[in-house]
């Protein structure tokens, strides 16, 4: 992940999506969504770094 959040790009505006969270940015509350990378991230964080299994 490039970002927690997407973001605007000078390059490409808001076509490219880097974040961790998917944000919905025609709708003027800019709601966020979570993509799947944020329960792999959940799992890093809480295990303080990657861990066999």
């Amino acid at each position: 992940a490039w970002s927690l959040l997407d973001n605007f790009e000078w390059e490409r505006g808001y076509s490219e999506r880097f974040g961790v969270h998917w944000v919905n940015f025609t709708d003027p509350v800019r709601p966020r969504v979570p993509k799947e990378s944020v329960k792999f991230l959940k799992r890093l964080f809480s295990q303080n770094g990657l861990v066999d299994s």
